[in-house]
């Protein structure tokens, strides 16, 4: 664009501070991740009479900031709400940890263990109530017990066994068993075990069952007993002078950002992550592509990341930084990042607004997302009919007042996160309702949520509308628009009048580039799905242009119109080498009427 820009560096220090944890029996310590016990049940937006409330949990996430990057041991208490083999059902999805899934089938009486590569181990339960643990050595070799029993699987498919109930994964797999994160029940249209969780836990360390039989009479005893610490919640400081610093951003510029963490308590070492909300990976060339996050680890006492962004619009933006000790120890703490427009020296611009509409939607004054207020701007508003005055005017000044992409930080839940009941909202009560959480898995309430979502613009048109002899009855629109794209249109013509002006029959890339970077159209639908959305879903601030999709002569009617755009797009796409599904969330269709 011809802008220059310098580099703004900014040191931020987050500070983790943990207490001293009591002594742990045999030195092992784990985390609980159950305050209080929990119903895990399958919920459906078809049934109101389902039980509905804090205690009952479709679906629970645990971060995997929050978890060991080595050895682990996953332990939970369970009591099946029903006899085993009291229901005629299919295995039902317990929960997912290190790429393994485990599923219980009450019809069977058995707990599997399985991998999407086709691994799986089968195990006969005998009890209603066990506490059943996980422990994952060397990121290779795995052991499930229940209770202090740790038996041979009844069946065993790609797995290598070993003594004492261990397997391991094949030397020629490509997987290795690292704990991402861990999800409790589902949610889509899974079938979840219905069963009370008593408690969660999680060590870093994969246990000996000797060992704990040797320390309680119960595994869950012995679990409650080695998260007995309860680290204290971490404070978390930042240098006071951030405040004044954020304040020379501007758009499109790089910017550079460090943030470092520390613990005197840690024992297994800190994590970091920092999320940069409103900016893309800039690579990214998929339907959704997500905000920058960038995560590090250190085996020491601090811990420390850093990277470059460059932030795509005008506005106020927010840097999260979360920080774990991966023993219960976690803190969050939010930054407030303000971007301007180049040339918006004296900060002029007004924030900051969380809906989309500008005064009177500023309808016909040209706005530019990159500068502020070029001399192109007040020449054409001039030109089609702006008063001078007013553009001059303080009034003015609320075309160009920034946009809070802050929307787009979800509220801080800290490393776990639940659903109870059936929930219908996009947003939470309030928000707008997304039909079919659980009538289908591909359009509903999980499915419709994401960040910097990929969109293409479509120019269509009818290329033969300016050769000679064209029937009148089969002629197209002829469009125009105040930037006046239409002029250099190849497809156009003059439109004779008081005041002539051009017209054109097929919309171009061109002018799709001239609508996206002079009326604020773009930027002000992309608003507008962060406003309603509550910031659960966003576009990327600049469309991909495709070529132009010639639209044969044809006639069509009135209540055809839309079909009869639409009809060619697939086929279109396809040979462009793209792929509706993987490449854009939504592909927008410019073109005169037919």
């Amino acid at each position: 664009m011809g802008h220059s820009y310098w580099l703004c560096a900014y040191v931020v220090s987050l500070n983790l501070v943990i207490a001293s944890a009591a002594a742990a029996v045999a030195t092992i310590s784990a985390s609980q991740y159950l305050q209080q016990g929990i119903r895990l049940l399958q919920q459906t937006d078809a049934d109101p009479t389902a039980p509905c409330g804090s205690q009952h949990v479709s679906y629970m996430f645990i971060d995997g900031l929050a978890l060991p990057p080595g050895d682990f041991t996953l332990a939970a208490s369970l009591t099946l709400s029903q006899s085993l083999q009291s229901r005629q059902q299919s295995d039902s999805l317990l929960l997912t940890a290190a790429g393994l899934t485990v599923s219980v089938s009450r019809l069977q009486g058995t707990l599997t263990l399985s991998m999407s590569s086709g691994l799986s181990a089968r195990y006969y339960l005998q009890v209603v109530n066990t506490t059943v643990s996980l422990a994952v050595a060397d990121q290779q070799r795995l052991r499930l017990c229940f209770d202090f029993n740790c038996p041979s699987p009844a069946s065993v498919t790609g797995f290598t066994q070993s003594t004492a109930g261990w397997l391991s994964l094949p030397q020629s797999s490509t997987q290795t068993l690292q704990l991402a994160n861990i999800t409790l029940g589902s949610r889509g249209n899974v079938a979840v075990l219905d069963t009370s969780l008593n408690g969660l836990w999680v060590a870093p360390v994969a246990i000996d069952v000797a060992t704990a039989a040797s320390a309680a009479t119960t595994a869950t005893q012995y679990f409650s007993s080695i998260s007995a610490q309860s680290t204290v919640p971490p404070t978390v400081t930042m240098d006071p002078i951030i405040s004044n610093l954020f304040g020379g951003l501007v758009v499109g510029g790089p910017v550079a950002v460090t943030v470092s963490s520390g613990s005197a308590a840690s024992k297994v070492g800190l994590k970091l992550r920092l999320t940069f909300y409103g900016v893309a990976p800039s690579d990214c060339v998929q339907s959704s592509c997500g905000d920058v996050v960038l995560e590090s680890f250190a085996a020491g006492s601090t811990v420390q990341g850093s990277t470059t962004v460059t932030y795509p619009r005008a506005g106020r933006y927010i840097i999260r930084a979360q920080a774990s000790d991966m023993m219960g120890g976690w803190a969050s703490k939010d930054f407030d990042v303000l971007v301007r427009k180049a040339g918006d020296t004296h900060g002029r611009a007004p924030c900051c607004r969380t809906t989309a509409n500008i005064i009177a939607q500023q309808l016909g004054r040209p706005i530019d997302p990159y500068s502020f207020r070029p001399a192109w701007i007040n020449s054409s508003a001039t030109a089609v009919g702006w008063d001078w005055n007013y553009l001059m005017g303080s009034e003015d000044l609320e075309a160009e007042r920034l946009f809070d992409y802050g929307l787009l930080a979800p509220v801080e839940t800290g490393p776990v996160t639940t659903t109870t009941c059936p929930d219908s909202y996009l947003a939470g009560p309030g928000s707008p309702t997304v039909y079919g959480v659980s009538a289908t898995p591909t359009v509903n309430v999980y499915s419709n949520q994401g960040h910097a979502k990929r969109v293409a613009i479509l120019p269509q048109g009818f290329n033969w509308a300016t050769n000679p002899g064209v029937p009148f009855s089969q002629m197209p629109s002829c469009v125009t628009h105040w930037t006046s794209w239409t002029a250099d249109s190849p497809y156009g013509r003059t439109v004779f009048g008081s005041q002539p002006s051009s017209c054109s029959f097929t919309c171009t890339p061109e002018g799709v580039e001239q609508l996206v970077t002079q009326t604020g159209t773009f930027d002000c639908w992309a608003e507008s799905v962060i406003e309603n959305t509550y910031g659960r879903i966003s576009f990327l601030p600049d469309p991909v242009v495709l070529p132009i999709l010639y639209m044969p002569q044809t006639a069509a009617a009135d209540d055809s119109a839309f079909s009869y755009s639409e009809a060619p797009i697939y086929d279109y796409m396809q040979g462009l080498g793209h792929d509706m599904q993987k490449d854009f969330h939504t592909v927008l269709v410019l073109s005169p009427r037919p």
